[in-house]
């Protein structure tokens, strides 16, 4: 994943009580040129007043600190300074890590690792957390969000351009949820550039991941959701701000999940009039809505498709797969823009025996993206309730994703560009 350059080095303060693991991030710091550790204190205490005084870019906690947990210390530098924090967890805790994730994200901190983490996962989120706006608060008691906008409290300030991507799979078991909730986690990377969800410090992009599937998603599954909000509260309703913000499960910051009904018999609410109503409305309030959409031709699915700027049709290289993808594009292409198009095969070292290049060559259309097969890389992640793109980056399949969401930034920022370019000069020139 490619960086932005930092105009001066980033200043780091680790908070760690064990002398040889602060020394050996020290180490792994100072060997990169753009990163400078400016200091380290053992206790919570000591690291208050430390990080008060040098007002670090970024901050590493580690969370066994004597006498008061880094949570806790994170909850409260978060609550009296704008901060940027990443949480290091024991490898050793008995607490589950996805247990510590998910505290360490409410109590405000940008980032949380195992510890020892590795150097290049370390020095990775740095980079990533210190693009991050620095004036994240923790969410107010009982997980919902601030009243400002966002879990920070920031108000919502409208851009010009906000995306629907639609990701449909051909059948059930493709891996579309999977691929929906990684490519929404790839639009937090912030890799630099002039991305479509990518916005000033001051206003930060919010992404939104809508699971439309309306007879039961897995969006709550992969990121442990205990307590979801069905999406059939938005469903013939006065739509707006504050109804759309309650329903949302904030799960990383600038991050919110929208997760399917969770009773079957609120399918029927789920008309193409309020599936598009629903989108306009988020539309106003997200940069980017990735929206996980059922393989069947609904009419609220239909609506969806109708209604997004780019469609990522999922599929494996097995036949049935292939069917159904022919039939969905002789079904749509007369009614939704080819341009709008993206075609990705997951697991394509299975044995399915189809060879991709004939698939392209009977649609007419290339592949946008081929992902491998790697059932441990998405069970751990499924076991976590973290996307992989997010602490597996490195693995074959992360890098497949990440590289198409970079893609996709690339391409909805050439979009924007369009949207708001004056209108070229004419080229007619009168003769007299």
């Amino acid at each position: 994943m490619s960086r932005a350059t930092p105009t001066r080095r980033l200043s780091v303060v680790v908070v760690d009580p064990i002398p040889e693991m602060y020394e050996t991030i020290r180490r792994w710091l100072q060997s990169t040129a753009d990163l400078q550790v400016i200091g380290h204190a053992a206790t919570a205490r000591a690291g208050i007043d430390l990080i008060r005084h040098r007002t670090p870019d970024v901050i590493l906690i580690a969370d066994d600190l004597p006498g008061m947990r880094g949570l806790q210390m994170t909850k409260l530098l978060c609550a009296e300074m704008p901060t940027r924090i990443i949480l290091l967890a024991n490898d050793d805790s008995t607490t589950p890590f996805v247990q510590i994730f998910q505290a360490a994200i409410h109590a405000g901190a940008r980032d949380c690792l195992h510890t020892p983490p590795a150097p290049a996962d370390l020095i990775d989120a740095i980079y990533r957390v210190a693009q991050l706006p620095g004036d994240r608060q923790a969410p107010p008691p009982g997980g919902g969000r601030a009243p400002g906008g966002w879990s920070g409290g920031m108000p919502v300030t409208p851009i010009s351009s906000h995306f629907v991507v639609a990701v449909c799979g051909t059948k059930g078991g493709v891996g579309r949820s999977m691929l929906a909730a990684n490519l929404a986690a790839t639009f937090l990377q912030h890799p630099g550039g002039n991305h479509a969800a990518q916005r000033s410090e001051e206003h930060p992009a919010r992404i939104a991941l809508v699971d439309a599937n309306i007879e039961g998603g897995d969006q709550q599954i992969l990121f442990n959701i205990e307590d979801p909000k069905g999406l059939e509260a938005l469903c013939g309703s006065d739509l707006d701000y504050n109804l759309i913000a309650s329903n949302a499960v904030t799960v990383q910051p600038q991050l919110d999940v929208f997760c399917a009904p969770q009773q079957i018999e609120h399918a029927g609410l789920f008309t193409a009039d309020s599936m598009r109503a629903i989108l306009v409305e988020m539309r106003e309030q997200y940069d980017v809505i990735i929206v996980d959409v059922a393989a069947s031709l609904n009419p609220a699915t239909v609506a969806t498709l109708e209604s997004a700027d780019r469609l990522i049709f999922v599929t494996t290289l097995e036949l049935s797969a292939i069917h159904r993808l022919q039939h969905l594009h002789a079904t749509l292409r007369n009614d939704i823009p080819r341009e709008r198009w993206w075609m990705v095969a997951n697991r394509i070292d299975g044995a399915f025996g189809i060879k991709a290049q004939h698939v392209e060559k009977s649609l007419g259309m290339r592949f946008a993206a081929f992902l491998p097969e790697d059932a441990k890389t998405v069970n751990n992640a499924v076991n976590l309730g973290l996307p992989f793109v997010i602490n597996q980056r490195r693995t074959p399949l992360a890098r497949a994703i990440i590289d198409l969401g970079q893609r996709l930034r690339h391409d909805l920022a050439q979009e924007a560009q369009s949207r708001i370019a004056p209108p070229p000069r004419s080229a007619f020139v009168q003769v007299r």
